[in-house]
């Protein structure tokens, strides 16, 4: 099962029935409960592989404080431990396509990004939420720079070929 992309992840148990709480990756965070089919793996190193496996008869729903989940094969408290901490996964053609202008954030990754200059800062490493905004953190060598992913700062996105970004390689 290969093309799968990281959506969520499963936290701790819920209640004694095999229920377990949910962090969501996504944004809005209630459209993990929309994505199907859902497959879980363990977390690992990015340069190891790892086996998705496809979730049989899952249930989902919105608790006051965030999501909940249950599997078939989790009928007790102690079945839910035992997926405590696996990644939740969806094949990449189940998610809706973006609308104009819009990424999705996996779809950048390991894309070359230059500035104004035409110099080449490096490739995208990782996108990551601040909390005043998303930053962009580009890998060059040993070098690594952390750029404000906004409209004032990314000039422009051409999937799959590069980013323009106002930037110098010093900053």
């Amino acid at each position: 099962m290969d093309d799968f992309v990281v959506v969520g992840q499963v936290s701790r148990p819920f209640g004694l029935k095999g229920w377990s709480h949910i962090t969501s990756f996504t944004e809005p965070a209630a459209n993990i409960l929309s994505y199907r089919p859902w497959a879980l793996r363990d977390e690992i190193e990015s340069e190891s592989v790892a086996e998705w496996n496809e979730v049989v008869n899952l249930q989902t729903k919105s608790q006051m404080d965030g999501f909940l989940a249950r599997i078939e094969a989790c009928k007790s408290r102690t079945d839910a431990s035992r997926i405590t901490g696996k990644l939740i996964g969806v094949p990449k053609e189940s998610l809706p396509a973006p609308k104009k202008d819009q990424f999705y954030w996996f779809d950048l990754i390991g894309t070359k990004v230059f500035n104004l200059s035409g110099t080449l800062l490096g490739c995208v490493d990782e996108i990551f939420d601040s909390g005043a905004h998303s930053i962009l953190r580009i890998k060059a060598d040993k070098k690594e720079i952390m750029i404000p992913f906004v409209s004032k700062t990314v000039r422009e996105i051409r999937q799959g070929e590069q980013i323009l970004v106002d930037w110098e390689s010093d900053w």
